[in-house]
């Protein structure tokens, strides 16, 4: 599996932001800040939210949370196709393995190697109402297999 594009892909997605905001959507603003590539910032990061950050602090971050990500999504899916694998990372590097735990019909398909099925079921979902462009991208990785 090629972790790197596949970090790449999920950097272009998220975007980069060098200095911490609360992310506003549907007249909603989150009550967490976020950084760099869609980091979530917790009390134990000692993250100034008034300071602009350098891109080696972004990437430490990135780092350690795809490797959070690619755990939680080895748990739900295990063994599965590479693309599918790919899929679950980025979908628990978004929405975290709590988020996407939810998904019990995507993981079971995907887990069965109903890949078409996966791709459809993805859709049905909050996630996909809210960024549709992110989700149907999974969606068709799911697709292609």
């Amino acid at each position: 599996m090629d972790f790197e594009t596949l970090k790449d892909e999920i950097k272009k997605n998220e975007g980069c932001k060098l200095k911490a905001y609360q992310l506003t959507y549907n007249g909603y603003t989150e009550p967490f800040y976020t950084i760099g590539y869609g980091h979530r910032v917790q009390p134990n990061d000692s993250i100034d939210i008034n300071k602009v950050y350098s891109h080696k602090d972004i990437e430490k971050w990135f780092d350690f949370d795809f490797q959070i990500a690619k755990q939680g999504a080895d748990a739900l899916v295990g063994e599965c196709h590479p693309k599918a694998k790919e899929a679950a990372i980025e979908a628990v590097y978004v929405l975290g393995r709590t988020g996407f735990s939810k998904f019990k019909k995507t993981i079971k398909f995907i887990k069965d190697g109903s890949h078409k099925e996966a791709s459809e079921e993805i859709k049905d979902s909050k996630w996909y109402q809210q960024v549709r462009h992110r989700v149907e991208a999974l969606s068709k990785k799911l697709k292609e297999i």
